[in-house]
């Protein structure tokens, strides 16, 4: 979410018209913020999943709300897998 609110923020902002390939918030946004801030974010709903899955497997839950967590469960490992898939590659190439 913070990877595409920061550019939309920028591009509402941007006062002197400058493109956001050329502008140097975008610049710092995707060389310094986004490889700081992935880790992180990776961590956080890796947690939330963990958490998901607990609370689906608490046997006092009805079934609908197994159900619901179960869903929320599928989507977070879903996000986790694509942001691996984009992320993973970038810090290989840092450590080459």
């Amino acid at each position: 979410m913070i990877n595409t609110l920061l550019p939309v923020t920028h591009w509402l902002f941007n006062a002197n018209g400058e493109s956001l390939d050329t502008s140097p918030t975008w610049e710092v946004l995707s060389t310094i913020v986004g490889p700081v801030m992935a880790p992180i974010l990776m961590v956080v709903v890796f947690l939330d999943y963990l958490m998901a899955r607990v609370r689906a497997g608490d046997e006092n839950e009805e079934l609908a709300v197994k159900t619901r967590f179960n869903a929320i469960a599928r989507l977070e490992l879903t996000v986790l897998i694509i942001m691996l898939i984009f992320w993973v590659p970038f810090f290989y190439s840092l450590g080459r």
